[in-house]
């Protein structure tokens, strides 16, 4: 949970979930922060040799899975309803993995995503946010930021 007597309702989470600016949940677990791209193989007809070469392909959009998190900012949850909905509302926005001393360490930020999955607690949340127990998303882009 999240500590209600601070000025910092995600000092318990070290993943922060940034969307235009402004920090909308936090997060103790991520996976999935991986960017990859499908390798071809070519091989020109003049080419003597056995052996061709590679050319970068298409991106494959991974899935991102935060757990574990709360927020008190209504739009993540607002886009896990548009998705519910059928209605493709993608942001762009960055996860921001901070230490104790809330300094930033790493940020990755992300294009055009959607999500794909949100499950809520098995219990009632208390006070003035929400616990979200898993989170998914797709993307099509994915940079590490230099920080």
């Amino acid at each position: 949970m999240a500590d209600r007597t601070g000025s910092d309702p995600y000092r318990q989470f070290n993943f922060l979930v940034e969307v235009d600016g402004v920090i909308v949940g936090g997060f103790s677990e991520v996976s999935g922060l991986t960017a990859e791209v499908d390798a071809g193989d070519y091989r020109d007809g003049r080419q003597v040799r056995e052996v061709g070469g590679r050319l970068p392909g298409v991106r494959k959009a991974a899935t991102i899975m935060l757990r574990h998190g709360w927020t008190q900012d209504k739009r993540l949850l607002d886009w896990c309803q548009a998705a519910l909905k059928g209605e493709q509302k993608l942001v762009s926005g960055s996860i921001i993995l901070v230490n104790e001393a809330r300094q930033v360490k790493r940020r990755w930020t992300f294009s055009r995503g959607m999500p794909v999955k949100c499950l809520g607690p098995d219990r009632q949340a208390t006070g003035n946010g929400a616990r979200i127990e898993t989170l998914e998303f797709t993307f099509e882009r994915l940079e590490l930021a230099r920080t």
